[in-house]
């Protein structure tokens, strides 16, 4: 009920902000990820071994008012990681890539007329997993064996350079 009530006052309160600053745009860049495991499984150890390089991009929609803003977003972002799995015959580094859809909803605060913090929940849909070894292409679509939606949060700084341009 506190929940249903909190979005009831949220949505009720867009068309007094949306008078004031709306802004809609397309949103992009660049994020380095990694999978954290330390786990043995049949006698074969898996471990992290490194980060990967990914990108997201997407839209999002800014209504706001002087000081407080609400920005709910939709974005496709591309991740992943490297493992070792490391056993008495093999040893092989695997690359994971995870491509996903993800929504965050942002409920922020201005301080003056350039920067911004913000703060919410995401929701992630997974679309695609998969795994790969260097020798061979035998880990297609790993997609089952993760879970098909999460949720978690974020939190950051923004700068607007100017009407067009803004730095999240």
């Amino acid at each position: 009920m506190k929940k249903a009530f909190l979005a009831l006052l949220l949505f009720s309160a867009l068309p007094s902000f949306a008078q004031k600053n709306t802004k809609i745009g397309i949103k992009g860049g660049a994020n380095l990820s990694q999978v954290d495991i330390d786990q043995s499984i049949n006698d074969i150890v898996y471990q992290t071994k490194g980060g990967s390089f990914g990108f997201h991009a997407g839209a999002f929609l800014r209504v706001a008012n002087n000081w407080i803003f609400l920005q709910p977003e939709i974005l496709f972002s591309s991740t992943g990681g490297k493992i070792s799995a490391d056993s008495l015959e093999f040893t092989r580094i695997i690359e994971l890539t995870y491509n996903k859809v993800d929504v965050p909803i942002n409920l922020g605060f201005r301080f003056g007329k350039k920067i911004r913090a913000f703060g919410g929940i995401v929701g992630s849909l997974l679309l695609q997993a998969d795994a790969k070894d260097g020798l061979n292409d035998a880990y297609h679509d790993v997609k089952q064996n993760y879970a098909l939606a999460t949720y978690g949060y974020n939190v950051g700084l923004g700068l607007d350079l100017n009407r067009r341009i803004s730095f999240d």
